[in-house]
């Protein structure tokens, strides 16, 4: 845990943003396939209206995991420290 601790300490707050911007985009990359995979999944496999109800429900809020995670992105990589 302490190697960890030491190179986290050392690396640049830049750096750092970067990184986490990056988490956030692949987060929302990933959403937006899973919004895929569930509505294909709704309508290729045994219709029920349960079934449309929920994947919609899903992709509603992995839609919100999409804009939100893509909002913190782009407002990570467009920071600016001003002191």
């Amino acid at each position: 845990m302490k190697p960890i601790i030491k190179k986290l300490s050392k690396q640049n707050i830049k750096e750092v943003r970067i990184e986490l911007a990056r988490a956030h985009l692949v987060i929302a990359l990933l959403a937006f396939v899973t919004i895929v995979l569930f509505t294909v999944g709704s309508a290729c496999y045994y219709p029920a209206d349960v079934n449309y109800l929920l994947s919609s429900i899903a992709s509603l809020l992995m839609t919100l995991v999409v804009v939100i995670s893509t909002i913190t992105a782009y407002a990570l990589l467009t920071i600016t420290n001003k002191k």
